[in-house]
């Protein structure tokens, strides 16, 4: 009976040895490239704190890719730049669970998670199968600075052998024949040409100030389709909000060879009451 007992707590042992010994290979080469763009802004501002979240599919999904993806990303940041202190990843992800049932919250969770962690900087961010490769957009948040967001980093790395042993659960992939902007390896659509709304006269009379909130489909020609109202205060204002946005015209997102695509996005259409000075 010792026997087997000393035999399970070698095998522990030997089990954690070998598996620190595999995160202390040289992390994906797509991914020290990543890390050494994600690094670059945080060494600017003298930013010293990271925590690495795990990232997430292009539905919120969870998935073993995730884990591995930011266990990666914090093992390439650290090794690009070793000033950076990169928080022990088992601590992010015992505190990242604890609030796992409650996606609704995910951003103020993010940050109450990375001050708990004592982190300047929280990286988090999502991927998807797209033919042989996964399609990364990373996020990062200044905690220093009021949550400030940098530009979002986007890029890719070969959809491995590794990558695909780690689960027998599909790897998250998009959805249907229209793509999320901003997520996943896929830019955000961009604006070029955005006339005001009209007010209506009802919104008018009630002195009515606020945003309607749609979800379009910006084609590949950058043109705004399926509009889809989410939310709004009526007032005759969702009518003037799809008029003004038909006639919006945008940069349309790209894929991951900076082909144009069709993206599905959230627009909020603002109003404001200005009076005119005498």
């Amino acid at each position: 009976m010792k026997k087997a007992v000393l035999f399970a707590i070698v095998w522990a042992l030997c089990s954690g040895a070998l598996a620190h010994a595999q995160m202390a290979g040289n992390p994906d080469p797509a991914l020290m490239e990543l890390a050494g763009r994600l690094a670059e802004p945080l060494m600017n501002d003298g930013l010293k704190r990271v925590a690495v979240f795990d990232l997430h599919g292009p539905q919120k999904e969870s998935h073993p890719a995730g884990r591995w993806l930011a266990d990666q990303l914090s093992m390439a940041l650290q090794m690009k730049s070793p000033s950076l202190e990169v928080i022990d990843r088992t601590k992010v992800e015992s505190l990242a669970m604890e609030d796992e049932q409650d996606p609704s919250q995910a951003g103020k969770k993010l940050v109450k998670a990375g001050h708990a962690l004592g982190a300047d900087v929280v990286i988090t961010g999502s991927y998807a199968a797209m033919g042989q490769r996964l399609g990364i957009t990373l996020l990062t948040t200044n905690l220093t600075h009021s949550g400030k967001l940098y530009p979002s980093i986007r890029g890719s790395t070969p959809l491995s052998d590794e990558i695909r042993s780690l689960s027998s659960e599909k790897i998250p992939s998009f959805e249907g024949e229209t793509l999320e902007a901003g997520i996943g390896g896929i830019s955000s659509p961009k604006c070029v040409y955005c006339p005001y709304p009209e007010y209506s006269d009802q919104a008018r009379r009630a002195h009515y100030q606020g945003n309607v909130l749609l979800e379009v489909v910006v084609t590949k020609e950058g043109r705004a389709e399926r509009i889809v109202v989410t939310n709004s205060p009526g007032l005759g204002l969702d009518e003037k909000s799809i008029r003004a946005v038909k006639k919006w015209k945008f940069e349309p997102a790209k894929d991951l060879d900076d082909n144009p695509v069709a993206t599905k996005v959230p627009i909020e259409v603002t109003f404001r009451l200005y009076t005119r000075q005498p």
